[in-house]
């Protein structure tokens, strides 16, 4: 995600179709301006020299709009009030405070210019092509408080808890924003028993499509641009929750961000990853903080969250104890669809289902897919229309990262070919994640879970390469041969040009797989198992047997999500005549991405990885619903 016209403009509206370092001080100028707000003015006073403060300037007349044209800057006047929106140096910002003309300077950020004035004749979230930047909280706040003030009986916003938070400059305290929730349904105060449907929008602050399209959506409803949408709310109950207002915050300047220049951030205020710390069934990493820590108290004997939540839990991932009480607290959760941002890729919009459960938990996330499909086709249009915008914002991928002459691998910067693709997180990113929205939301309500349909969605060119990380980042994405990952990233999200450790859920790295009774990282010791290798393994009862080709010796089992029913990925796989890093691979032939009983698909060759097994891309069922012993390796 950046900040070029792509990012202001295409990609909000390619995304709303799938819904439908600390800085340099210069407080040493000791600036004093009578007609500067007090943030305002620490702003002027602690930011870069060439950095532009958002400003909303009033003055006593039109004729204050000289002042501002005979500045280096593009501004914006208000239609009927003496009133401009412009970015402002704190140079700038001083001459502009010093005029005669000029009442006052306030901070304004967000992509409404005028909000803080409270008018809303022209709307309350402009079009992507007429807005200033992207949506602030604080104008998400107000904005939706106001249409829930106009539309009471559809809208309902609530605040359900607040972020970790980030230290504020200004104040000097830490300042932990809403987790806000909006309820959208005919006669709101009336919709208990109605299915719901959830979107989870930006989990990852940086990745603003989500809260971007979701704001606009909802005002679109209300005003009438969504007839079809609107027909259904006597029916159904929308709910957009935003449960990640740190990383929203994270590239104001009045916050301290360990990141330099400032940015959304991906992880909260404690540098927590929410979308790997959600109560999802089975062994997660020890590092992880889950929304239900002991997993045994699933029935909730109060409001909010209860009190037996560990200290930790509760100061370093607020925002999960909120959304999860909060989810859990609606009847029917039918759906439940996160949405997320990517950098490049061959598919602009990407579904990305959880791959597991019964026949009719994969039958039902099929059929979401294909109607998502369908109406992105219909609403987007072709891809070519698209095609200069993704130039664009390739572009400045590869300018974010240092190298725009030679951008690799297409990971960062690759332009999609193709409009809309869908599969398991293995077939279309090629890893898999523990603790995440997915797959605590369509785990079983007896297993703590929601028994949703949930489904990922992902929109190209939504993230952002910060300068300061992408150079880095590029450096370690170029040691692995863009050919042969082809753009994607080898199992734990890391790729690799050479062999190195990773660890499964319960703490164990996969190259030194402990003896039978031998204690693990977190002190406890493995169970003792009985049961068949890797030919004959068990798989309904939720464990997996795994057997070392090398050491022949048995290893104790891998748990894993007994709704998903698949083992933690091994490695980043290649189909093809691609060549690993390595070198060190092996091929079989199995069960892959197309989910069918007994289908037997592509040909697959890992990398890094001459052990037996499965990375749980493929499915296979017996007739009775139950898994299948999957194919020995060839």
């Amino acid at each position: 995600m950046t900040r070029s016209g792509w990012s202001r403009r295409e990609f909000t509206a390619l995304s709303a179709a799938t819904v439908g370092a600390l800085l340099t001080g210069r407080s040493g100028r000791g600036v004093e301006e009578a007609a500067m707000t007090d943030r305002y003015e620490f702003l002027v006073g602690n930011v870069e020299a060439e950095y532009r403060i958002p400003t909303l300037v009033r003055f006593t007349d039109t004729s204050g709009f000289d002042t501002l044209a005979a500045l280096d800057t593009e501004f914006r006047t208000h239609p009927e009030e003496p009133v401009a929106h412009a970015g402002f140096t704190p140079g700038q910002a001083e001459t502009v405070a010093g005029a005669n003309t000029t009442e006052q300077l306030e901070y304004a950020p967000g992509s409404n210019p005028f909000w803080p004035l409270g008018d809303y004749e022209a709307g309350v979230f402009p079009d992507p092509g007429d807005s200033v930047g992207f949506v602030a909280l604080e104008e998400a706040v107000a904005g939706l408080e106001h249409l829930a003030a106009e539309h009471p009986d559809r809208l309902r916003v609530e605040t359900v808890g607040t972020g970790h938070g980030h230290r504020n400059r200004y104040t000097g305290e830490q300042d932990p924003q809403p987790v806000w929730v909006a309820e959208l349904t005919e006669n709101v105060e009336a919709a208990e028993g109605r299915e719901t449907v959830a979107f989870v929008a930006s989990v990852h602050g940086d990745e603003r499509a989500g809260v971007e399209a979701s704001l606009r959506f909802v005002e679109d409803v209300l005003t009438g641009a969504r007839p079809g949408v609107a027909d259904r709310l006597s029916e159904r109950r929308l709910v957009f929750i935003c449960p990640n207002p740190d990383g929203w915050v994270a590239d104001e300047r009045l916050y301290e961000d360990p990141v330099d220049p400032p940015d959304f951030h991906r992880f909260n205020g404690a540098d927590r990853d929410l979308n790997r710390e959600q109560p999802s069934p089975g062994w997660i990493r020890p590092n992880r903080l889950p929304g239900e820590p002991r997993g045994a108290n699933l029935v909730d004997d109060a409001p909010g969250p209860d009190e037996d939540v560990p200290d930790q839990v509760a100061e370093a991932v607020p925002e999960t104890l909120s959304l999860v009480e909060r989810l859990r607290s609606y009847d029917d959760v039918a759906y439940l669809v996160d949405l997320h941002g990517m950098y490049g890729h061959t598919n602009a919009v990407l579904a990305i289902e959880t791959g597991g459960g019964t026949p009719a938990d994969r039958a039902d996330s099929d059929l979401l897919t294909r109607a998502i499909r369908a109406r992105v086709q219909a609403d987007v249009g072709p891809l070519a229309n698209w095609s200069d915008a993704f130039e664009a914002a390739a572009a400045d991928s590869a300018e974010q990262v240092g190298d725009p002459e030679n951008c690799e691998p297409e990971l960062l910067c690759e332009q999609p070919v193709e409009l809309f693709g869908s599969g398991t997180g293995l077939d279309t990113i090629q890893y898999t994640v523990s603790g995440g929205l997915a797959g605590w939301a369509g785990a079983p309500e007896r297993l703590g879970g929601l028994g949703a349909t949930p489904l990922t969605l992902e929109v190209v060119f939504s993230n952002s390469l910060r300068q300061g990380d992408g150079a880095a980042v590029h450096a370690r994405y170029r040691r692995v041969p863009g050919a042969c990952l082809r753009g994607r990233l080898c199992g734990d999200g890391r790729p690799r040009g050479r062999r190195g450790r990773r660890h499964r859920r319960d703490g164990w790295p996969f190259d030194r797989l402990p003896r039978r009774g031998r204690p693990s990282p977190a002190g406890e010791r493995p169970p003792a198992r009985r049961g068949r290798g890797h030919a004959g393994r068990r798989w309904g009862n939720g464990r997996a047997g795994r057997r070392d080709d090398r050491r022949r010796v048995r290893t104790e089992a891998v748990r894993f999500d007994t709704r998903n029913r698949q083992p933690p990925a091994r490695r980043g796989r290649c189909r093809g005549d691609c060549r690993c890093p390595t070198g060190d691979t092996h091929t079989h032939r199995g069960v892959t991405g197309g989910g069918q009983p007994g289908h037997r698909g592509d040909t697959v060759r890992y990398c890094g990885n001459r052990r037996r097994g499965y990375s749980g891309a493929g499915r296979g069922y017996g007739p009775d619903g139950t898994d299948r012993a999957r194919p020995r390796p060839r």
